[in-house]
């Protein structure tokens, strides 16, 4: 099949198979491209305007035929990520930044990184700009909160990084920032049980980008964001179930499906 068009029936087969094992792996390129087509109506339906659905399945297709640990995730749950990643009008290729598939227990868990919460916040029309930098020993770095917050960075040679902080500029004149230690970033990345031990996945391959995401995500919380973006967080980090929690009206994820932990520490009550 390798080269040529898949006929339908060639798809029945292969999904029968996908079905039986319960995962993607071990199918070749065209075989991936052919199951994630079947899902191109619903994808069609729930993908922003000016997004290619084809697009997004051949490159979900080239970011599982190239992760062998995604293939072996249920084949639900990376369905069901590709599926998020559309919805969000995000393309599924872990060197761009906005998302990526963290296999984790046999399924897919869904993240956002530090590119697709900018893109998000662009979306609300009332983010002028917003940015987020890393701070490594030997920079100087000055921060005040109170009445009049202010801060003050110029980096250095370069180190260890110590802080991560991102910024807002509303449209409205306003601004936000928010500041995490290289502690706190860590007790964020660790809440994630993908995480507990030492660094995997995009926080090995990309520390400081995921922990640009964490700020901005904290940041967020006092951001005027669509519902769509609101969405997205709660999603963020999820772990998609072997049932993929798709929605049947093309609207992407069930947000009372996924699994994600509940951080009883946080006072708040909000997943991180």
């Amino acid at each position: 099949m390798k080269g040529e068009a898949i006929k339908s029936e060639d798809v029945r087969s292969i999904m029968q198979r996908t079905t039986k094992k319960g995962t993607l792996a071990g199918l070749k390129h065209t075989e991936l491209s052919a199951v994630l087509n079947s899902m191109e109506a619903q994808i069609s339906l729930a993908v922003p305007a000016g997004v290619n659905p084809k697009r997004v399945i051949q490159m979900a297709a080239n970011l599982v035929a190239k992760n062998p640990k995604i293939a072996e995730c249920s084949a639900a749950s990376v369905l069901g990520a590709v599926m998020e990643a559309a919805i969000l009008g995000f393309r599924p290729v872990a060197g761009l930044g906005q998302c990526y598939f963290v296999p984790y227990g046999g399924a897919v868990q869904f993240q956002i990184g530090y590119r697709g919460w900018i893109e998000l916040a662009r979306r609300s029309g009332k983010v002028k700009t917003l940015y987020a930098h890393c701070v490594h020993e030997g920079d100087t770095f000055e921060y005040e909160l109170g009445l009049e917050p202010k801060l003050k960075h110029v980096p250095g040679k370069g180190g260890k990084m110590t802080h991560v902080y991102a910024v807002a500029h509303y449209t409205d004149g306003g601004f936000n920032f928010v500041v995490l230690s290289r502690d706190e970033v860590e007790a964020l990345r660790t809440r994630n049980p993908a995480q507990r031990g030492a660094p995997s996945g995009a926080w090995a391959t990309d520390y400081e980008e995921m922990a640009k995401a964490k700020a901005i995500k904290r940041l967020s919380k006092y951001m005027p964001l669509s519902d769509e973006a609101a969405k997205a967080m709660a999603i963020d980090e999820a772990f998609i179930p072997e049932s993929g929690a798709i929605s049947q009206d093309g609207s992407g994820l069930d947000v009372d499906a996924v699994e994600w932990e509940v951080v009883a520490e946080n006072p708040e009550g909000d997943a991180e």
